[in-house]
């Protein structure tokens, strides 16, 4: 069963909400700004010398578990860039 379609928590069978994962790319006055999903790439994937920046392969997706707390994270179906198995 794909992630994007779990409903249900693998540890305690609590009920699964989709959330957003975010990350700051700076910080100000001990807080977050300019948020960004969080994006995986391939483990060849190199930094550009020009722009500084990593090309992505695709986003970073979660669940959280209303009953435990706990988070899964996991790639989206559609992610580009890297062989499905």
């Amino acid at each position: 069963m794909l992630w994007e379609d779990r409903t249900e928590c693998p540890d305690c069978r609590g009920e699964l909400n989709d959330i957003k994962i975010v990350d700051a790319t700076a910080r100000a006055l001990d807080a977050g700004i300019s948020h960004v999903e969080l994006a995986y790439a391939s483990p060849r994937a190199e930094q550009s010398g020009l722009s500084g920046t990593i090309p992505i392969a695709g986003n970073v997706r979660a669940k959280l578990c209303r009953e435990c707390s706990r988070i899964f994270l996991y790639a989206s179906r559609t992610a580009g860039g890297l062989p499905r198995e």
